[in-house]
């Protein structure tokens, strides 16, 4: 009994011990690259599609989306989401 009870002991101080070490994430993403085609459209007679292309990094926890925004010359506010293509999901 004294065994089992020295065993689980030694195990939660692992465990605690554990947690007081974990890194802790202080620095954010960084944005390497971003790119996006075609560099001009015309919507006055409809809808165009634009492909954006971003390289995301970061040094521990990663990221998990991005998002870009575009703003048309009368003002209007565009936002789109990006899903992972290539590269390390987190």
């Amino acid at each position: 009994m004294k065994r089992t009870v020295t065993l689980i002991l030694f195990f939660l101080i692992l465990l605690h011990n554990h947690i007081l070490i974990a890194q802790v994430d202080t620095t954010p993403p960084v944005l390497e690259s971003f790119s996006f085609s075609p560099s001009s459209v015309n919507v006055t007679n409809g809808s165009a599609e634009i492909t954006c292309t971003l390289r995301v990094t970061d040094n521990l926890s990663g990221s998990n989306d991005a998002s870009v925004g575009f703003v048309s010359p009368t003002g209007k506010k565009l936002f789109c989401y990006t899903t992972l293509v290539s590269g390390t999901s987190m």
